[in-house]
């Protein structure tokens, strides 16, 4: 067991987060159904995400695929969303308990007998390290990065999703995700930078910004 109280086990054939009380549904990495798969299936890949990391047709550098590195990738449900739409997607996730949920949930993904579902994962290699170690391997590849920083809620009073707050509780913070914009627009990648649509910028003021409801995606350009 963890420090946090949860530990790994395996429920159904799949790699889970859960207490021995089991007192809250266990967290699981699932591409093949939950609400992942039914979205897939329901719809083609939008949304503001894809808008502002912008156009696939324009994104290669040199004779590579289209490639992006998602620098705080979690459950993998973003660098889904972009493997869907046709990128290749580098995740990057430094803490070994979220790894392991999401390799579990690519390993079940490509063995699963759905080839459109396999051909998406595919296209995802994990990268169990920080973005700071992984950006610098692939900026001659990549040419957008992806940051959703996980921060504390603004209140103590906040509603959070349970499934986030044991996640913060799990991962902790991300008090470098300014370091990772840096580094990579240094690279002269574009940065993408999801936030909630009322918090401050991360970085000095974006390039443009797209708003989602409640969340806003913030566009820095690299710096060449």
């Amino acid at each position: 067991m963890s420090e946090s109280g949860y530990e790994l086990t395996r429920i159904d054939g799949r790699l889970s987060l859960a207490t021995p009380g089991g007192d809250f549904r266990p967290i699981c990495v699932d591409f093949v159904d939950g609400r992942i798969g039914y979205r897939r299936r329901a719809q083609h890949p939008t949304g503001a995400l894809l808008r502002a990391i912008g156009p696939i047709a324009k994104a290669s550098r040199g004779d590579g695929e289209p490639t992006a590195i998602d620098a705080t990738a979690g459950l993998g449900r973003d660098a889904f969303l972009l493997a869907w739409a046709g990128w290749r997607v580098i995740a990057c996730e430094r803490n070994e308990t979220i790894a392991a949920l999401l390799a579990d949930g690519l390993r079940r993904a490509a063995e699963s007998d759905d080839d459109t579902l396999r051909e998406i994962v595919g296209r995802i290699t994990l990268a169990s390290d920080s973005a700071q170690m992984v950006i610098p391997q692939y900026a001659s590849l990549a040419s957008a990065v992806y940051v959703d920083p996980m921060f504390p809620p603004k209140s103590k009073t906040a509603l959070v999703k349970k499934e986030m707050r044991i996640l913060r509780e799990v991962v902790g913070d991300d008090p470098d995700a300014g370091e990772i914009v840096t580094i990579a627009r240094e690279a002269g990648l574009r940065v993408v930078v999801k936030r909630m649509s009322d918090a401050p910028p991360l970085a000095e003021e974006p390039a443009r910004s797209l708003s989602d409801g409640a969340i806003r995606f913030d566009v820095y350009e690299g710096r060449e």
